[in-house]
């Protein structure tokens, strides 16, 4: 009793100290930055506007639907895909700070708005621009597409997925997501300019001046580069250094933060011992090779490339089988050899083939709702062909791809390209302009041969190839050797001094953004710019880096905060302007002496001659770029020379000639010209952007 009464009495004690226990254990996981406002999935935060991971993936998934159903592409490379992220960041930085001033000025874009400008009698010009929406026969925008596509979606969506393709129609219902998103962006974005823009205004003064830098001229020049004379010959002070600094702030300003990493990179290639491995291997598949008759699954089986049944000509043919393709006979063998890194073996399987190089193709991509109406329309199609409809009105009418704008024409495809090998034997078997349907994919695609080149001479082939890769042996240690260099070089300073040439170790530098995926010359180094921005200052990587064919190791040599970079971090080229301007002076001073109070300026160098070239663009033809020469041109005459400075070293220029105005000064065409060189909804967006807090986080889920 008395046990049992010591254990009511300590029961509170004891849950108390198993809820604690519980509750660590449940919070142990947690991050404490979501308790204080700083979400782990968030993303980004625009003037107080929050971007979460899970809506920037949808966005990001919205314009990838976007961009292969409005190009007609599946599967995006890499660097396509990093073109739509930064396509939905840039959308979304726009849309939250243009939302913001509206919201300020009572501006609004309701839903009514939205839906009259896509299913309404005024569709937004936007429309006009999407594929999907443009009907041949009527040259354009067709409101009757749209409003079948909406049909689908809504249907789908009340009456589930039983007659319509569930993968099509979750595509169609981002691509509707991202443009309906467009257009209310770009309703708003009207408003607000159409707001703002009155209070842009130019006078005829202003485009004057403006018609009048657009006007070209051809001048002579003698050019002296700063280069000829030695930065030595010059001395300067600490004072000149930063009073040149201070006058040129504004070309040092970055409006993000930027980091320089110094790399070394480590070549992930076979070692000798790699290279015997292969011939080895391959020289072992010889004997069997040379007779067996089941070539083609031998290759598929052995070789880095599966058999290809394309007969080549000598144009097409591996430059280096050729020579034994076109002198040897059918059953031949060609020992293995080595190419570069590749070692190749091949066998004669036909001679004496004469074919075309290339066929014209016409084509037809058809995809429907449900696979049973794609069937339909393609037998339908096929059934019009046969009775003499025109292909090019079908394939404007009811292909899915983007050749149809074009009559379905493919153009001329080579037969060594590959083509896919069920096509390519129809059409060997069917004449020109026959058409035959294939299946591909879930898709009917009707084509039709249009033409021939001439039969030429060629060759069938077995080839087994075996590229030397390296082994796991070579891996590790190529590996242990980058992470043995930085075992042992733990900051910058050590880092730098082991980093030598005679060490057989090349360093470089690369400035790089927190949107980088890539640095110079290293792709998928998307983990090292996340390790930079997480580093501090002289810090070298803990890790070894695995990027592609490459290991690289870096040391985080300089962070340059956003806004004006530092005197430190810009000092050499501080001291290339004030070196420059001294080298000027001295070549100001020369040219002139040699000139002496005269016009020739073949008294001075090799005279050369730009044509055309204009005060409105920087860019000087023949020199290039050059803003102060371009600026000096309305100086310029026939009778004098004019010695102006430029980037690259002094210019001496003489008039040949002013060339006749292309139109009379007219003040409404050049404020439309002026607006479009100097638009000022980009400024003012620019103002906007500049002036924003923007905390930019994608670096952390990227």
């Amino acid at each position: 009793m008395a046990l049992l009464e010591t254990i009511r009495q300590k029961r509170i004690f004891l849950f108390t100290i198993i809820g604690l226990a519980l509750l660590l254990f449940i919070i142990g996981d947690l991050d404490f930055r979501a308790l204080f406002g700083d979400s782990p999935t968030e993303v980004a935060v625009v003037e107080g506007e929050k971007l979460d991971y899970k809506d920037y993936e949808e966005r990001i998934a919205e314009g990838v639907a976007f961009y292969e159903m409005q190009y007609g592409v599946n599967n995006l490379d890499a660097q396509t895909q990093e073109q739509v992220r930064s396509m939905v960041w840039n959308s979304f930085v726009s849309e939250t700070l243009i939302g913001k001033q509206c919201e300020k000025l009572g501006l609004k874009v309701s839903d009514e708005e939205v839906a009259d400008r896509i299913v309404g009698d005024n569709p937004h010009p936007i429309l006009a621009q999407m594929r999907l929406f443009y009907n041949p026969d009527k040259g354009g925008f067709d409101p009757d597409i749209l409003q079948s596509m909406f049909s689908v979606i809504s249907d789908y969506e009340n009456n589930g997925s039983s007659q319509y393709n569930p993968e099509y129609v979750e595509k169609l219902k981002k691509y509707w997501s991202f443009m309906t998103r467009l257009v209310r962006n770009t309703m708003l974005q009207d408003k607000y300019q159409a707001l703002t823009s009155t209070s842009f205004t130019v006078n005829d003064v202003e485009l004057k001046k403006f018609y009048d830098t657009k006007q070209t001229c051809d001048f002579s020049y003698v050019m002296q580069p700063y280069y000829q004379l030695a930065d030595s010959m010059f001395q300067y002070t600490d004072k000149e250094l930063m009073t040149r600094y201070k006058q040129e702030e504004s070309k040092f300003q970055q409006e993000q933060e930027t980091r320089t990493v110094e790399v070394l990179t480590f070549a992930i290639a076979p070692s000798a011992d790699d290279f015997n491995q292969a011939k080895s291997d391959i020289e072992a598949l010889k004997e069997e090779f040379a007779v067996t008759e089941e070539y083609e699954s031998f290759v598929n089986m052995n070789s880095d490339q599966q058999y290809s049944n394309v007969a080549v000509s000598e144009a097409d043919v591996d430059a280096d089988l050729k020579d034994f393709a076109f002198s040897a006979s059918t059953g031949d063998l060609m020992p293995p050899t080595l190419f570069n890194r590749t070692y190749k073996m091949a066998r004669v399987v036909e001679t004496g083939i004469m074919e075309p190089d290339s066929i014209q193709f016409e084509h037809i991509l058809l995809y429907e709702n449900t696979p049973e109406r794609t069937a339909a329309v393609a037998d339908s199609l096929m059934n019009e062909l046969k009775k003499g409809a025109d292909f090019a009105t079908l394939a404007q009418n009811y292909s899915k791809a983007q050749s149809a704008q074009s009559g379905g024409q493919l153009g001329w495809m080579r037969l060594a390209d590959g083509l896919d090998a069920t096509l390519l034997s129809e059409a060997k078997k069917n004449a020109n302009n026959v058409p035959f349907l294939l299946d591909f994919g879930g898709t009917k695609q009707i084509f039709r041969v249009t033409d021939r080149t001439k039969p030429v001479r060629k060759v069938k082939l077995a080839v087994i190839t075996r590229e030397v890769s390296h082994s796991n042996a070579t891996y590790s240690t190529i590996y242990s050797k980058a992470s043995q260099f930085i075992a042992t070089n733990r900051d910058q300073e050590s880092f730098e001094a082991a980093a030598v040439p005679d060490s057989g170790f090349f360093l470089r530098a690369y400035t790089i953004s927190s949107e980088d995926y890539r640095v110079g010359d290293i792709n998928d180094a998307r983990a090292l710019v996340r390790w930079a921005y997480k580093a501090d200052q002289g810090d070298v990587t803990e890790d070894v880096y695995d990027c592609g064919d490459k290991f690289v190791i870096a040391c985080l040599k300089t962070v340059s905060k956003a806004g004006v970079k530092a005197f430190d971090e810009v000092k050499d080229q501080v001291r290339v302007m004030v070196l420059n301007d001294k080298k000027a002076e001295q070549i100001k001073a020369d040219l002139e002496k040699k000139l002496a109070g005269g016009s020739d300026l073949a008294a001075l160098g090799q005279v050369q001659l730009s044509t055309g070239a204009s005060m409105g663009n920087s860019y000087v033809p023949g020199i290039g770029n050059e803003p102060k020469v371009a600026g000096a041109l309305s100086k310029l005459t026939t009778d004098k020379v004019l010695i102006q400075a430029g980037n690259a070293g002094v210019y001496a220029m003489q008039l040949q000639k002013n060339n006749e105005a292309v139109a009379e000064f007219d003040a409404a065409t050049e404020l439309n010209q002026y607006v479009g060189r100097n638009p000022y909804s980009y400024l003012l967006f620019e103002a906007l952007k500049g002036a924003a807090k923007i905390n930019d986080k994608r670096i952390n889920f990227e």
